[in-house]
């Protein structure tokens, strides 16, 4: 489990890919709210598997949110990202 968060970290982040700025952006944006909710929740107490499904859900709908509103249409490929993002982060969080 360890070694897949690593890599999709390293996919995500890797100047080798061929990854636009613009999807690195949704990543680590992503990556940041999550890991900001999961901290603040589990500093509040709430238990580390719902705290981490609080911060995925919680970033997937700002990115969502961004998506419609914003942009007036949903991109796949950032929706993909901001989920990479919200997942990865939160996920090594709670598994070291």
């Amino acid at each position: 489990m360890k070694s897949l968060i690593f890599s999709l970290v390293l996919l995500a982040t890797s100047p080798v890919m061929a990854i636009d700025k613009d999807k690195k952006q949704h990543f680590w944006v992503s990556a940041g709210i999550s890991s900001m909710v999961y901290i603040a929740q589990t500093n509040d107490g709430i238990e580390p598997d719902k705290a981490f499904r609080n911060a995925v859900l919680f970033t997937l709908v700002v990115g969502l949110t961004k998506e419609v509103f914003l942009d007036d249409r949903i991109d796949s490929g950032d929706m993909f990202f901001n989920s990479l993002g919200a997942i990865s982060v939160p996920l090594i969080l709670k598994e070291f």
